[in-house]
């Protein structure tokens, strides 16, 4: 139904977390129990109510994250949300672990790099898990030749990592990086301009214990 809370089933289990996609009308309410929780907001926004602590509208919108250590009280905004949310159930040194209860597997990208396929797709997103082995650069890139234009952000769960921006291809000059840990998603490198999505050259850079992350290509342009 169309105003009803819906919570996608069978969870994406793989490294210590349970992962679902959660749809919430307008104004609604939802309870997160069991222990620590990773949010990230897909569409819409939030005002979470963590022990009697409120968040204000604006600070959790479209491409913003939220780890909660205890759980917490969720509740939409005016237009609803769609969120991705990841229940932490024990980190076991283990990133590029098993996945269960979806139909979807690691595939090598390259040398100790790997990508989840096929890609989850839910409201003009497209999403995988991605793993890189200890110190593993991803390679620099700045999606100019995609078919399919999208706004993509990193939301950080496993180990921790760089996110790196360049002057050029080669990556002679380095303009800016952002330190990616447990639970956070880096603001966005693009700008969108006339509907194209323009990219500074980038890489991601796994720290010394490999990284497991999650990327959100939104092609809602």
């Amino acid at each position: 139904m169309k105003d009803s809370i819906l919570i996608s089933q069978p969870s994406l289990r793989t490294s210590g977390y349970d992962m679902n996609i959660l749809y919430m009308p307008p104004k609604s309410e939802y309870e997160l129990e069991g222990g620590e929780f990773i949010i990230c907001v897909l569409r819409g926004n939030i005002i979470s109510l963590i022990q009697s602590t409120p968040l204000s509208e604006s600070s959790l919108s479209v491409g913003k994250s939220l780890l909660l250590n205890e759980g917490g009280l969720l509740r939409s905004g005016e237009s609803g949300c769609l969120l991705f949310i990841c229940l932490d159930k024990g980190d076991n040194n283990k990133y590029h672990d098993e996945i269960l209860g979806m139909e979807i597997e690691w595939s090598e990208y390259n040398s100790e790099m790997y990508r989840t396929v096929p890609q989850i797709h839910v409201d003009n997103y497209r999403i995988n898990l991605w793993y890189l082995g200890p110190n593993k650069r991803g390679g620099i890139h700045d999606h100019s030749n995609e078919p399919i234009p999208f706004i993509e952000f990193h939301t950080q769960l496993r180990g921790n990592g760089l996110m790196v921006k360049y002057e050029d291809k080669e990556g002679r000059k380095e303009l800016k990086r952002i330190e990616m840990v447990r639970g956070y998603t880096h603001d966005l490198f693009c700008e969108v301009e006339d509907k194209k999505v323009i990219y500074p050259w980038h890489q991601y850079i796994a720290g010394g214990n490999g990284s497991l992350f999650i990327v959100f290509e939104d092609t809602r342009i």
